[in-house]
């Protein structure tokens, strides 16, 4: 179990490290090319959790338990919500299929929306751990691994379904190619 935690640690450093480089280079990035709106509003997306993450931090340190893992439990909440939710429904939505009938791709397009689908993949990450925690957190480890084993099936049905009807949906009106 010691190796196991340590390799999830190892792993994170490096998830942590390319979120914050995929960050920066999108601040910067939105900024000088003047996408000041697409890089607002992911910052508004991002800090919508974080003010429930450090107060839970801070109770559990205190060792106020039931605090902790009510904030942690709203945390959770927020952060599934905007970010796997709100996030690619608004923003990848809008900088992925939006623009590209309003303007010409050009190589903002696609290193904003590389650096955006990064930033939706470490989402999905962290989302993992963050149910996997809290799995393990109100059903101890066995029942937790149970019930993500039966859950996996579903899931993996579910991403199926998701990735064709965002290709369907990519072409609405056929109008593509044709101008």
């Amino acid at each position: 179990e010691g190796r196991f935690r340590l390799d999830i640690r190892k792993i994170s450093f490096t998830v942590r490290i390319v979120h914050h480089a995929a960050t920066i280079f999108l601040i910067s990035f939105s900024y000088c090319a003047n996408y000041i709106r697409i890089g607002t509003l992911v910052m508004v997306i991002h800090d919508a959790s974080d003010c429930f993450l450090e107060p839970t931090k801070i109770f559990n340190y205190m060792k106020w338990k039931k605090t902790c893992d009510s904030l942690f439990m709203i945390f959770s909440a927020v952060f599934l919500i905007s970010r796997l939710v709100i996030f690619p429904y608004t923003v990848l939505y809008n900088t992925y299929y939006y623009s590209m009938e309003i303007f010409q791709p050009f190589f903002g397009y696609y290193f904003v929306n590389a650096l955006l689908i990064t930033l939706q993949l470490l989402h999905i990450f962290w989302s993992c751990l963050i149910i996997h925690m809290s799995l393990v957190h109100q059903m101890g480890r066995e029942g937790a691994l149970k019930l993500l084993g039966s859950i996996q099936v579903y899931l993996g049905l579910l991403l199926s379904c998701t990735a064709v009807i965002t290709y369907v949906d990519s072409y609405p009106s056929g109008k593509r190619g044709t101008q």
